[in-house]
This record gives structure tokens, C-alpha cells and sequence, in this order.
């Protein structure tokens, strides 16, 4: 009897590791690929702000001469890496993350995106 049991909780126990194996490779190619398209955007936006740069300094060099159209440029660009950076550090990615999916209540009672009752519109209000 000791024995069945004890065969049983191994087979379910490799099942649930199988399965979660599953679930733990489809979650790594979709960081994967979700990396890689950020860090695709990220080389793009570079080379943007690099074009920006560029063409205010090109603006400006017939106006004011090399030295102030790379000074206006330059501060443009401190600027532009200054905001990126303060975004980058207060912006809340823990939110972002978890907006993806519904709160754990509505999960499991599959209400997500239902609209809400009377009583949740006035307490809202």
C-alpha cells in the first residue's frame, strides 16, 4: 500500500516538473523575444536622437556658427539622456508589469473586464 502511494507521488511529481517545464520555456522565449525588440527600439531611438542631433547642428551652424550650434545641440541632447534617464528611474515597471495581467481576484473568478456593479460605481465616486 506504502509502496502505490509512494510511486504515485513520484509520477505526479515529475508530471508537475514536465509541466512546468512547459510553462517555464514558453515564459523564457517570450522574455527572449520581448528583450530583444526592446533592445531593437532602443538602437533605433539612439539613431534618431543621433539624426535630431544632427540636424540641429546643421540648423544652427548657418545661423550662429559651429561652436553655438554644437553648444544648443549638445544641451538638446543632455536634455533628451537627462529626461530618458529620470524616466527610466521614477517610472513604476512593477505596475507596468502587473498591468498586463488581471488582479488576482478577478483571475479566478473570471470577471476581468466585466463591468462593475452598482455598489463599485459608487464607491468609486
Amino acid at each position: 500500500m506504502l509502496f502505490g502511494k509512494l510511486t504515485e507521488l513520484i509520477v505526479r511529481t515529475f508530471d508537475l516538473a514536465e509541466a512546468e517545464g512547459r510553462v517555464l520555456r514558453v515564459a523564457v522565449i517570450d522574455i527572449v523575444l520581448r528583450t530583444a525588440i526592446m533592445l531593437a527600439a532602443a538602437v533605433v531611438s539612439i539613431g534618431a536622437i543621433g539624426f535630431l542631433l544632427a540636424a540641429i547642428w546643421i540648423a544652427l551652424t548657418s545661423q550662429f556658427g559651429p561652436a553655438w550650434a554644437s553648444l544648443v545641440a549638445g544641451a538638446v541632447g543632455l536634455i533628451v539622456a537627462g529626461g530618458a534617464f529620470w524616466w527610466a528611474t521614477k517610472s513604476p515597471v512593477v505596475v507596468l508589469i502587473n498591468a498586463e495581467s488581471p488582479p488576482a481576484d478577478q483571475a479566478s473568478t473570471g470577471t476581468a473586464g466585466a463591468e462593475p456593479s452598482n455598489d463599485s460605481r459608487q464607491a468609486v465616486r
